[in-house]
């Protein structure tokens, strides 16, 4: 049994269960829920994916099928309708022995709409030994997260042909998320790098081109500097910058200032 449980949140755990229920429509087959941030005492705090980011909603089969990804939630946000579910299980155990909500939010809404909502229902855990973050590894996390989305891509174009649907010849080029990933691995190591064809350059230039079109306020001017910056600099200090970028207890003391601004919309 969950100890938060004991510790009187019971009776909160029965009215989130009674929004569900009551957000329930036949035709959706994914619903998305903000989350609240929680440490490891069940202490609450910021909201995530950000209240900046709009979730997917409605029919995302065509995003999935020519980009690959969506802008969704992970596991404890998640609630996946069990009609649907039907369609995609079970999952295959080695392909996806982490990051299963990775398969099921892939290929689950080929089946059905999306729903979203923002008020939270649940608490994202964070704790020192979650398999997200593997320390400060960035090229192993970045290489796991490549094979991860290859794995995606494939179980979405399963899931495409059983329903006869068109997919895209190269889901990852418009994937801003794999984009990033196989521009860590080759900033950190390139020669353990994945993906034929690479370089930073170009890397670089998409995640660019992707950040700046879609960035706005002071979001969009951070995305300017950075990669303005990330062009000028040589190899090591692009691996400082993007250190900084993805590891919030690199930073500086003025760009975690900066960056706690950008989360709150300032």
């Amino acid at each position: 049994r969950d100890p938060l449980w004991s510790r009187g949140l019971g009776d909160v755990y029965k009215r989130q269960i009674k929004t569900i229920l009551s957000n329930y429509q036949p035709d959706v087959a994914i619903y998305h829920y903000r989350m609240r941030y929680m440490d490891e005492a069940g202490t609450l705090s910021g909201i995530h994916p950000s209240p900046a980011m709009p979730l997917a909603d409605g029919d995302i089969s065509e995003q999935l099928r020519s980009a690959g990804r969506y802008h969704g939630t992970i596991t404890s946000g998640l609630v996946f309708s069990r009609r649907h579910l039907a369609h995609v299980m079970p999952m295959d155990p080695e392909a996806f022995r982490q990051g299963g909500d990775g398969y099921l939010s892939a290929v689950v809404p080929l089946y059905g709409a999306s729903r979203s909502f923002e008020a939270p229902i649940s608490g994202y855990r964070l704790h020192g030994s979650q398999h997200s973050r593997f320390s400060s590894a960035y090229a192993k996390r970045s290489r796991w997260c490549i094979a991860h989305d290859a794995e995606r891509y494939r179980a979405i174009r399963e899931h495409s042909n059983r329903l006869g649907l068109r997919v895209a010849a190269d889901l990852g080029a418009d994937d801003p998320d794999n984009i990033h990933e196989r521009l860590v691995s080759m900033l950190f190591a390139p020669g353990e790098h994945p993906v034929e064809g690479d370089s930073i350059k170009q890397l670089a230039h998409r995640s660019a081109r992707y950040e700046k079109g879609h960035a706005t306020g002071m979001r969009s001017l951070f995305a300017y500097i950075f990669w303005e910056l990330f062009g000028l600099l040589p190899e090591s200090g692009k691996r400082r910058l993007m250190s900084w970028k993805i590891d919030a207890k690199s930073r500086p003391g003025w760009m975690r200032y900066l960056a706690k601004r950008l989360r709150a919309g300032g």
